[in-house]
């Protein structure tokens, strides 16, 4: 009896052993399970975190390219900045050294000419001190006024008006002399330089018509006439006048312009008391009639043959 139960207990005791075995087996098949499974999302987890450390690498890799590039163009940029600067710089500076030598180029020409000027003003002092007046009136003319002083320049001035007013009166005077005796073509000569030194009017309406007549004396109609009609322009009335007049009437019929030297003639007697010239006018005025009357009658004979 004893044996027996011995033998139930045992048994159920293997039983309950074998239970726990079966629940242990499963116990760790299930834990084996649950291990495989976290395994694999270690495994799967372990990929992903390849997978963006891989990204992240590349990521870097490109974000450091595109700052080297960056610190590459921006250093370009910059060394082309002061590169552009260093050239305006530099032109800069250049502009300023010619403007330099351009300011001393001047300064050396203004000493130059201040000299020049200081050089000649004291050697026409000297001229108008010894009268000698046309080399003095050179000088004057070559002279930098600019460069004097208004009081010298005043009377440098004054002394040259003086020796050619002067020079002027004589060489109007040895002028009419030679025209009283004929001598033309001495007295234009003399005239002329008269006229050169003339500053003023005083006498321009006779020296424009001793001029203008002893041209027309030596059949310089051209200018003989330019100068009578300047002398008349001058004053109507001035001494020669009515000469004048007849003269400037004589270089139409002269120079055989018939007809003007008509109208000429004709319109002076309405408009001027000719005195002694006036017989001599309607002769030259029945001659320009002559003259014009034959050459139209001429040239009807030639239209006739």
């Amino acid at each position: 009896m004893m044996a027996g139960n011995d033998n139930t207990n045992h048994s159920s005791e293997f039983k309950a052993l074998k239970q726990e075995v079966y629940e242990t087996r499963n116990m760790i098949i299930k834990t084996d399970n649950n291990m495989r499974s976290i395994f694999a999302e270690i495994k799967n987890l372990a990929q992903k975190q390849d997978e963006h450390l891989s990204r992240t690498k590349y990521m870097s890799i490109g974000l450091y390219i595109i700052l080297v590039i960056i610190l590459i163009a921006g250093g370009i940029l910059l060394s082309n900045l002061r590169a552009s600067n260093l050239e305006k710089d530099i032109d800069l500076l250049q502009t300023e050294r010619n403007q330099l030598r351009s300011s001393l180029g001047q300064a050396e020409l203004a000493l130059e000419s201040f000299q020049a000027t200081d050089m000649r003003a004291m050697k026409l002092l000297e001229l108008v001190d010894h009268r000698k007046r046309k080399e003095a009136i050179s000088e004057f003319e070559k002279l930098d006024r600019k460069s004097l002083q208004e009081s010298a320049l005043s009377l440098l001035i004054k002394e040259v008006e003086k020796f050619k007013q002067e020079l002027a009166e004589e060489h109007f005077k040895a002028g009419i002399s030679h025209w009283k005796i004929g001598g033309f073509k001495r007295a234009i000569q003399e005239l002329q330089l008269s006229s050169s030194y003339a500053i003023k009017n005083d006498f321009q309406n006779l020296l424009n018509f001793y001029l203008g007549h002893s041209e027309y004396k030596l059949k310089k109609y051209d200018e003989g006439l330019t100068h009578l009609l300047r002398s008349l322009e001058l004053d109507k009335e001035h001494d020669m006048a009515q000469t004048a007049d007849y003269s400037i009437g004589l270089i139409y019929v002269e120079s055989k312009q018939w007809q003007k030297g008509i109208d000429f003639f004709q319109n002076l007697l309405q408009r001027r008391r000719m005195g002694g010239f006036r017989i001599l006018i309607l002769n030259n005025i029945k001659l320009c009639q002559q003259k014009l009357a034959a050459e139209k009658r001429k040239k009807e004979k030639e239209k006739q043959e």
